[in-house]
């Protein structure tokens, strides 16, 4: 889809303001739109406010007597600058985000061509029976807990919000020890969000804990079997857990879920609590990846997890602590999926389009994970100094148990 801005050539003044007119063509059919000065800087605060890239974007002087026609030179550079850090380049304004398409007046038409060419469901494969009743249990849970976040009923369902830093918020539910985080990856696509959390290297950056990532067996294309081993911290000992993972697309909304539900013990799988490592258990695992048809290069996520806490019998406050600062480290991941959807090859994954279930044999991921340094921004160097922090407390009321 060929969206090219033409330009601003024009204004008009009125005795209280001025008006500048943006031209645009869409598919070889050329529109306008007129937008005042404020109009700009209402949609650089809003785009910044979604997560998206304003760098560069620099509003001229709103001096009185400033001349119109030099003020509409730099709101074109405005422009140019969103265009650029925000789309697949000037001749691609149709994967612009929702905000910008409003503003240039092509919402509509953009629309238009983005609905006639969706593409025909494929029905997802059937979980291998032996763990069928779990994971759909899980499928139904992410499904009410998604239906939940896009109704804002997370509050009143028993979840608190803890806390938000950038375009993710993070949630606890004290009743049943699960986290939740939840939020917007900008410059990013659905099938991106995915492959990541499936590719072994990338997830190892995603979740520094994760020591090692291995699939034991493939019971399908959509379903398998995984071990992961997770890092000591501090005096606690490592632990591993074996996962069985499952991924589908719903019909109608397109969203991606992935249900994770751990099991004890798997064939190629060393027995439980051996080799130094204490097995964790999990019963509500996964995420919901929404990539809206809207924004093309924007999606929403959520994460959730019930895994045990590393340490027992301990009181409920510390426990509640040790709670609150793992759920914060979901929001920390899902910042650093943010990060890495920047060193992806965005138009790569819009050109492929938008992930469905698998018919026959499992597609390749488009552009495996090499190699990239994460640098930890100050909310994750808070996170690591409470988590920290809570576990020096622990270790210090265990020793005063003792004596």
């Amino acid at each position: 889809m060929t969206v090219l801005l033409v330009g601003i050539n024009e204004f008009r003044a009125t005795d209280k303001f001025v008006e500048y007119k943006i031209e645009v063509r869409l598919e070889g059919d050329e529109t306008e739109v007129w937008h005042r000065f404020s109009d700009f800087e209402h949609l650089l605060k809003e785009l910044k406010s979604d997560g998206y890239s304003t760098t560069g974007a620099r509003m001229p002087s709103k001096v009185r007597n400033t001349a119109p026609a030099k003020r509409m030179e730099r709101l074109q550079r405005v422009l140019e600058v969103i265009i650029r850090e925000n789309t697949l380049g000037r001749n691609h304004v149709g994967t612009a985000p929702r905000r910008l398409l409003n503003f240039l007046g092509v919402t509509a038409a953009v629309d238009a061509i983005r609905n006639s060419e969706i593409q025909e469901y494929i029905p997802h494969e059937q979980v291998p029976e032996e763990f069928r009743e779990p994971i759909e249990t899980v499928m139904q849970q992410l499904t009410e807990l998604d239906n939940c976040i896009s109704s804002g009923g997370l509050t009143a369902n028993g979840w608190k919000n803890l806390g938000t830093s950038g375009t993710f918020s993070w949630f606890l539910n004290y009743d049943t020890s699960t986290r939740l985080a939840a939020g917007f990856c900008p410059q990013s696509t659905g099938r991106m969000i995915h492959e990541m959390f499936y590719d072994s290297v990338a997830m190892k950056l995603l979740e520094p804990n994760i020591d090692s990532i291995s699939t034991i067996k493939k019971l399908g294309p959509q379903t398998s079997v995984q071990h992961i081993v997770m890092k000591s911290i501090m005096w606690l000992p490592p632990r591993d857990i074996i996962t069985v993972r499952h991924w589908r697309v719903l019909p109608e909304s397109g969203s991606i879920v992935h249900a994770e539900w751990t099991i004890e013990d798997f064939p190629g799988v060393p027995a439980k609590d051996t080799e130094g490592r204490v097995r964790a258990v999990q019963k509500l695992g996964g995420c919901v990846i929404h990539q809206d048809p809207k924004e093309p290069t924007r999606s929403f996520v959520f994460r959730v997890s019930d895994l045990d806490p590393r340490v027992k019998n301990i009181p409920a406050g510390f426990e509640n602590k040790i709670n609150e600062a793992t759920a914060s480290m979901l929001s920390a991941n899902l910042i650093n999926l943010a990060k890495l959807c920047k060193t992806r090859d965005l138009k790569l994954y819009v050109s492929a389009g938008n992930l469905r279930n698998v018919d026959g044999e499992e597609e390749d991921i488009l552009q495996p994970m090499q190699t990239a340094k994460l640098e930890p921004d100050s909310f994750q160097l808070k996170y690591f100094a409470a988590i920290g922090v809570v576990l020096i407390a622990i270790c210090i009321l265990q020793i005063v148990k003792m004596n």
